[in-house]
């Protein structure tokens, strides 16, 4: 899912020297505007990827009278979580991902349904925090005849590693700001000589994550492992985000704990800003797995 931006001549338009990024006029769905899927009476699985440069999307299941629907959720950006949940809605922001069932065999063949983003933003700094009503219809479902359909939603998905944040001894913090015109890290800027932080291999770490309140949202990206979000602002993480992750999503002002372990490689590695133009424009700083 993206937004891209496109001048009265249909150009598609992008400045690379603009380090707050943009918004786009239309919205894509795998390369397309408003597309259409025709779907047979039974389960899908869907994967939501937001590929947008600065827009967060909140989507939901809507029909032809702007009535929203629940959908199963089973999974996030690192995989299957323990049990799946019911959900009208899922926020996702950049590169954030997300694993949907939509048993279409509820509905009457020639039912049309929509995936809506309602989230409200009209410049790359952060979303107003509004809902449009009734939203931007993306993705067009045309519903077909029931199918035979064996598949089974388990209860159960997957055993998940219990959280023990007291086998955390290190704890360190990282600021996402603006300093001087230009993105920062704890008040650095990105510099791939120095190193800012030397986990040890499979040994437990706990990493504050504080987005300044200035403005602007930050999609925090840890490479090399996925994470367990330990809170949110002082409170535990929504349902969910409580599996693997490897994208955060900071707004303004937001503070977060996540639980950090790299279990398999040692090496140079990083993470970084996921908003397009500030990850281009070098929001980012970079880490060394230890043995």
């Amino acid at each position: 899912m993206q937004d891209k931006k496109f001048d009265s001549g249909v150009n598609l338009g992008y400045n690379q020297f603009e380090s707050e990024g943009f918004v786009g006029n239309l919205f894509f769905v795998n390369g397309k505007v408003h597309p259409y899927f025709k779907a047979e009476g039974r389960k899908y699985r869907f994967r939501l990827i937001n590929g947008s440069l600065a827009r967060y999307f909140e989507m939901y299941l809507g029909d032809e009278s702007d009535r929203f629907h629940n959908f199963t959720f089973i999974a996030s950006d690192g995989n299957l979580l323990e049990r799946p949940l019911t959900l009208q809605r899922i926020l996702l922001g950049m590169a954030e991902r997300a694993d949907i069932i939509v048993d279409f065999s509820k509905y009457p063949p020639g039912t049309k349904l929509y995936l809506v983003n309602r989230l409200e933003q009209i410049d790359p700094r952060k979303p107003t925090g509004k809902l449009l009503n009734p939203g931007i219809r993306m993705l067009r479902f045309e519903v077909g005849p029931r199918r035979p359909d064996n598949s089974v939603i388990p209860a159960y998905l997957r055993a998940l590693t219990p959280i023990d944040r007291n086998a955390a001894k290190i704890i360190r913090s990282f600021r996402f700001e603006r300093n001087n015109g230009q993105w920062s890290i704890n008040g650095k800027f990105w510099n791939p000589e120095r190193v800012d932080a030397a986990p040890k291999l499979n040994v437990p770490e706990i990493w504050k994550l504080q987005s300044d309140s200035g403005g602007w949202a930050h999609p925090i990206h840890v490479h090399l492992d996925d994470f367990r979000i330990l809170s949110i602002d002082g409170k535990p993480p929504p349902p969910e985000w409580r599996g693997r992750k490897d994208v955060l999503s900071l707004l303004p002002g937001d503070a977060a704990e996540i639980l950090v372990e790299f279990r398999d490689f040692t090496g140079n590695y990083m993470m970084h800003c996921h908003q397009q133009a500030h990850e281009d424009h070098a929001m980012m700083i970079r880490f060394d797995v230890v043995p």
